[in-house]
């Protein structure tokens, strides 16, 4: 699926049952499909080279089997880093380098 312009994905999905994983990489998304939280047998999810800056991160913890996400390579906010970076090693994550503090962000909130 990767390389397709695609920025979202059938409900159908959720009904793959042998598929173990999903290359969604260099498409159009930015966030995470909700299906691919669905698919039963899921393990492996390459979602780099995308447009996705935040993540449902309870929707990915509750996901039955995923153990491998790649979100390497997309413009993740400072907080989906953050809540993100907690998952490990949980679930084993590829990530982008955290995005750099500005001068004038207030970090209190992170």
């Amino acid at each position: 699926m990767s390389r397709n312009r695609l920025s979202r994905l059938p409900e159908e999905f959720c009904d793959l049952s042998a598929l173990t994983k999903l290359d969604i990489s260099y498409n159009a998304f930015i966030n995470l499909p909700r299906v691919v939280f669905k698919i039963p047998n899921l393990t492996s999810l390459v979602a780099s080279d995308n447009y996705i800056t935040e993540v449902e991160v309870d929707k990915l913890l509750a996901a039955p089997t995923l153990t491998d996400v790649d979100l390497r390579r997309n413009p993740l906010s400072r907080v989906a880093h953050t809540e993100l970076t907690a998952l490990i090693p949980r679930i084993r994550l590829a990530l982008p380098p955290p995005p750099p503090v500005e001068e004038w962000e207030d970090l209190t909130d992170v």
